[in-house]
């Protein structure tokens, strides 16, 4: 149920900060929306997901041998003592981080699929972002397309 409900959430601040409806419009809409495009929010939430648990793996690797390299003088007990707090601390620290990087690729989407529904779904008509965004997204669909059409 907290997991339902944290999803609910994200969906909704993603979608209110684009659209700026109050929050059960945007929950509702940024449901629909995701419902609409269920298979590429599916897989980039995941891939946000992976490349999460990778940062936390890589930083806290980094994090102990760093550790290891700065205090070898340390006694065995001391350092096991010190080495728990520190990453205790640097868990805390990629949770903080990290877990906005979550967040950023729900309002992404969100972007993606508001503008996708905006123009009926024609990447060349997309209007909102960056250049560079519509590039990517307009070489992506048209090597779907080429995909599907062969």
């Amino acid at each position: 149920m907290e997991d339902l409900v944290e999803y609910i959430n994200t969906v909704a601040y993603a979608n209110m900060a684009v659209t700026g409806t109050p929050f059960c419009a945007s929950a509702w809409n940024g449901f629909i929306l995701n419902l609409k495009h269920v298979v590429k929010f599916y897989f980039a939430q995941n891939l946000a997901t992976w490349f999460v648990l990778m940062g936390y793996f890589f930083i806290l690797v980094l994090q102990g041998l760093v550790f290891f390299l700065v205090t070898p003088h340390l006694a065995a007990a001391d350092a096991a003592g010190a080495f728990l707090v520190v990453l205790i601390f640097s868990i805390f620290v990629c949770g903080v981080f990290l877990g906005l990087f979550d967040e950023a690729v729900a309002g992404t989407l969100q972007c993606m699929a508001i503008d996708a529904e905006l123009n009926s779904g024609l990447v060349s008509t997309y209007s909102y972002g960056p250049p560079s965004f519509h590039a990517k997204m307009n070489a992506v669909f048209l090597e779907e397309k080429a995909e599907e059409e062969s």
